[in-house]
């Protein structure tokens, strides 16, 4: 009798003799196969299934990673913030320490939609400033600068304000008014330290 290649099933012929043993043999060996297919297939399924719930962890890791990047790349900016004004605090202490003494002179002035650009806010003081603290304005903006340093930041939003120093004045601006310290609806305070010659 002949027989298949793969799996050795019965293949009769019409001078072969039919017996049940051989129907019986074709048949567990299709039943053998058979089940060893659906364990390969059930073990693909286990494998996706533990794939799926990999994919899922490294989805959850990255969204944790993303959120740590951001709150490292916060905490960069602030430092330099920090910096920058330990900076100006520096040459601050640096520029008192050569004098035997400074003027301390407050004023008070009103908003008057300048602070800008194309129109810095100017304040002329009666000797040559050598830092200037501002305060005012929407959400209590503060600011301060010591004689050659031309960009300072506010407190609130970190946004920048750039600053010319004069003999006897100091003028400054920002992206808009508001920034500037001196938007038309708010009234400042600056006080500044005066060099006695």
């Amino acid at each position: 009798m002949k027989q298949t290649t793969n799996y050795k099933l019965s293949q009769w012929e019409k001078s072969d003799r039919i017996q049940m043993e051989d129907f019986n043999g074709d048949n567990a060996k299709l039943e053998a196969a058979l089940k060893a297919q659906a364990g390969t297939l059930a073990a693909h399924g286990a494998s996706l299934d533990g794939m799926k719930t990999h994919a899922a962890t490294l989805s959850a890791h990255g969204t944790t990673l993303a959120a740590h990047t951001a709150s490292l790349n916060a905490m960069k900016t602030h430092a330099a913030t920090l910096s920058a004004h330990e900076t100006a605090i520096a040459a601050l202490n640096a520029a008192v320490s050569k004098r035997g003494n400074c003027q301390v002179q407050f004023v008070s002035y009103p908003g008057a939609n300048g602070g800008i650009v194309s129109k810095p806010k100017t304040l002329t003081f009666s000797h040559r400033p050598m830092a200037i603290f501002l305060y005012g304005g929407s959400s209590d903006h503060f600011t301060c600068a010591a004689r050659g340093f031309t960009r300072a930041f506010l407190t609130v939003n970190k946004a920048p304000i750039y600053f010319t120093w004069n003999d006897r004045s100091i003028s400054w601006y920002g992206e808009n008014s508001m920034v500037g310290m001196d938007a038309p609806q708010y009234t400042y305070t600056a006080v500044a330290l005066l060099e006695i010659q």
